[in-house]
């Protein structure tokens, strides 16, 4: 609070400045400028700043990473393999499903750090923007053509630099392509001129064939928490889909229930089941090296979590700082336990924030 406060009386009218312990706890990742360290009072060393400016990105969030990854071989070796024809030049497209906490946003992330590409784009869906046409599009094309949603001056150009670069044929159809990417660029006389039942297919047809001429060699486009998916991304993504047999892309979808009633017949489909009670007691023992739990605890842990491997995380953690009588039984149990160690003006805003939703 004191560094806060000697921070706050250094800044400049309408200026944030920020430690960088605050800076690496946000998920919103900023331009910053550092300053020249300065002294405190109450501080015997120098203090470090930064001058916070415009968002630019967001921080990949953790995916577990701290936890083993252990169990579902086959399913890495089937990906893999998909893999190894995409450099061939023929893609896939892959639905990774599971319930909650299966561990589905891991198993993908592992499946990146294996194939070691730098063409790794990944968009994550929002429940509440289930609702908002092209949302996960925009997130997806906007990472691959290198178009920054945050950055709100420039877009469109930079959009028009790119396909004047790449595939100049389709800059009649830039308005088009724009909306997919959540741009109001005006229309051209060739948009004005195409029926208004035309214009989507067209939309689609100019964004695969972008895709195409932007990006060869071989990529991993990944939509998580796809459940959430909005129907016009849905429907985009499908016509990707489409040309998957000559374009070296893995088009993956992680989330829950999507390979039901999917329309793409090429699917490959991915069911994270759980894991099994050697791979889950493996877990335990790993991640309690330093301090190993009774043999009834670590039984207890396993035979609770049922092979889910967030609920196994979340025991894990919770017997390490309490006893075996007191590991919750469910994940509801999890939350439950930690919204009573919240403070008790948090847990009244959470209380209210519950009520009011997204």
């Amino acid at each position: 609070v004191n560094l806060a406060a000697r921070l706050m009386s250094r800044a400049a009218p309408n200026q944030v400045l920020a430690t960088d312990a605050a800076l690496r706890g946000s998920r919103t990742l900023f331009e910053t400028t550092e300053l020249e360290p300065f002294h405190v009072k109450g501080k015997a060393k120098s203090v470090t700043a930064y001058a916070v400016g415009a968002p630019r990105g967001t921080r990949v969030e953790a995916t577990g990473r701290d936890v083993p990854f252990i169990g579902r071989d086959d399913e890495l070796k089937q990906l893999l393999s998909l893999w190894d024809a995409t450099k061939a030049g023929t893609g896939s497209h892959v639905a990774v499903d599971g319930e909650t906490g299966s561990g589905k946003s891991r198993f993908v992330a592992e499946f990146a750090e294996a194939i070691d590409c730098r063409h790794v784009y990944r968009a994550r869906c929002r429940r509440y923007r289930a609702s908002t046409p092209y949302f996960a599009a925009t997130l997806l094309l906007g990472e691959i053509l290198g178009i920054d949603r945050h950055q709100v001056e420039g877009q469109a150009e930079r959009l028009e630099d790119v396909v004047e670069s790449v595939a100049p044929d389709l800059l009649p159809f830039l308005s088009l392509i724009g909306t997919a990417l959540g741009l109001d660029i005006p229309e051209s006389p060739e948009v004005a001129a195409l029926a208004q039942e035309f214009k989507k297919a067209r939309l689609e047809e100019s964004v695969v064939t972008l895709l195409g001429a932007a990006l060869s060699e071989p990529a991993l486009f990944w939509i998580d928490d796809a459940q959430w998916l909005d129907d016009a991304s849905r429907e985009l993504l499908t016509a990707v889909a489409a040309t998957l047999d000559g374009n070296p892309w893995v088009l993956c979808m992680s989330g829950r229930g999507i390979s039901e009633g999917a329309a793409d017949p090429g699917l490959v489909s991915l069911e994270l089941g759980p894991l099994s009670a050697q791979e889950a007691l493996t877990i335990v023992h790993r991640c309690t090296d330093d301090a190993p739990l009774p043999v009834h605890v670590s039984e207890a842990i396993v035979d609770r979590a049922a092979g889910n491997p967030m609920f196994l995380n979340q025991l894990i953690a919770a017997a390490t700082s309490t006893h075996d009588e007191a590991l919750p039984e469910s994940i509801e149990g999890v939350i439950a336990a930690r919204i009573d160690r919240l403070l008790p003006d948090d847990r009244n805003v959470l209380r209210q924030l519950s009520v009011l939703g997204n």
